[in-house]
């Protein structure tokens, strides 16, 4: 179950919210076993963020997923998603942040995987 969430000091529209969403489920597949069916996904803007002492749009994203995945994917997935939000939210490369967090315990429906 990878569960992405994106935060950026910058106002995303609705529209373009659930485009990201769209892209996002159509793209975590890079990761291997991983599926939009168990995704789930959290868009937060319009947060005090700051990065070098500069308030400068950013975004950071976080992916947790239950078990490791490829350097290969990460590396992949890394770079779709840095390209696609550059472009789709205009912010500059340099300040979008991907982080991995891959997780042993999980609970979903009462029980532990």
């Amino acid at each position: 179950m990878p569960f992405i969430e994106l935060k950026t000091n910058i106002n995303v529209n609705q529209n373009l919210k659930e485009e990201a969403f769209e892209f996002l489920n159509d793209h975590i597949s890079i990761l291997s076993g991983k599926n939009k069916e168990w995704l789930m996904i959290n868009i937060i803007d319009n947060q005090n963020m700051m990065f070098k002492g500069d308030k400068s749009p950013l975004i950071m994203i976080e992916v947790k997923t239950y078990l490791e995945s490829s350097k290969q994917d990460l590396d992949k997935l890394t770079l779709i998603l840095s390209n696609y939000f550059s472009n789709t939210f205009n912010i500059p490369i340099d300040r979008i942040y991907v982080s991995y967090f891959p997780l042993e315990n999980w609970g979903y429906a009462g029980y532990n995987f």
